[in-house]
């Protein structure tokens, strides 16, 4: 009779113990992940997969690689997605359990910006007045691998962006265009004018001889003297005199009995002519 008892007691302890067993193995195994949603779109990289199982003993694969759950049943891991559509397939085991989860996730890199080119002409001003007829247009441009024109002549540009060219300028107003290009970016334009007036030297003129109020016996009379350019066509009361290449002239002029005006003029393109009046007197030698 003792021993049925004992039979018995150990049975109604031991059945609560297989009873919670059963249970356990009952248990269904259950997958969630928190990020990212299904169908996400992101703009970084990596992604961070954030997700829980039921069964902290499970195993889980994200995209066939094994990742660490904690005793929370937590899991934690990032990937490297491609450009466009990713899909990242989650997989819990816990003995001959599986579950699985597939999410699709759409990555488009967010694009760097690009900063605007910026363009500067430092040299010549603005409404500038010149007198030289080529000149060189100095100024700054922010990428120092752009296309650099000026007036559609290429620019040198430096390693700090420092550009300059060369251009011939055409006698009155000037307008300056200046143009930067880019890759991937917008192009600069910038402009100025300037005048451009030919610097022109006043013409100078000597008579050497004879003096002014000479009294000469003798006729005719060489008059001679220098002009500043030697381009310059010199007359001698309307008669042209040969001018040597250092501006040295001469002519001879005939005198009439008494007072005599000699009149020399010089005239060179795009300069102010220049006239000298002598008066010498002829007396004939007896």
């Amino acid at each position: 009779m003792r021993k049925k008892i004992l039979l018995l007691t150990t049975a109604l302890l031991i059945m609560p113990l297989l009873v919670l067993s059963l249970a356990g193995c009952a248990k269904e195994l259950t997958l969630s992940v928190g990020t990212p949603q299904d169908g996400a779109t992101v703009t970084s990289s990596p992604v961070t997969i954030r997700g829980t199982v039921s069964d902290a003993g499970a195993t889980v694969k994200i995209n066939d690689r094994v990742v660490e759950v904690d005793k929370e049943g937590s899991f934690t891991t990032t990937i490297e997605p491609l450009e466009g559509e990713n899909i990242i397939n989650i997989v819990a085991t816990r003995d001959d359990k599986t579950i699985n989860k597939t999410i699709t996730v759409t990555y488009t890199p967010e694009m760097p910006e690009v900063p605007e080119l910026s363009l500067e002409i430092t040299s010549p001003e603005h409404g500038a007045e010149l007198t030289e007829g080529t000149i060189i247009v100095n100024g700054n441009v922010s990428d120092a691998t752009a296309n650099v024109t000026v007036n559609g002549v290429k620019a040198e540009v430096t390693e700090d962006g420092v550009f300059s060219a060369s251009i011939e300028l055409v006698e009155g107003e000037n307008t300056i265009e200046v143009e930067a290009k880019s890759e991937g970016k917008d192009s600069v334009i910038r402009a100025l004018t300037v005048t451009y007036t030919p610097e022109t030297s006043e013409l100078s003129l000597e008579i050497i001889s004879p003096e002014d109020g000479a009294e000469l016996t003798e006729s005719p009379v060489t008059v001679s003297g220098n002009v500043s350019d030697s381009s310059a066509k010199v007359t001698v009361n309307g008669i042209e005199a040969e001018v040597t290449e250092d501006g040295t002239f001469s002519i001879s002029v005939e005198l009439s009995e008494g007072e005599n005006t000699i009149e020399v003029e010089v005239t060179a393109e795009g300069k102010a002519p220049v006239t000298e009046t002598i008066i010498v007197t002829y007396t004939q030698s007896q």
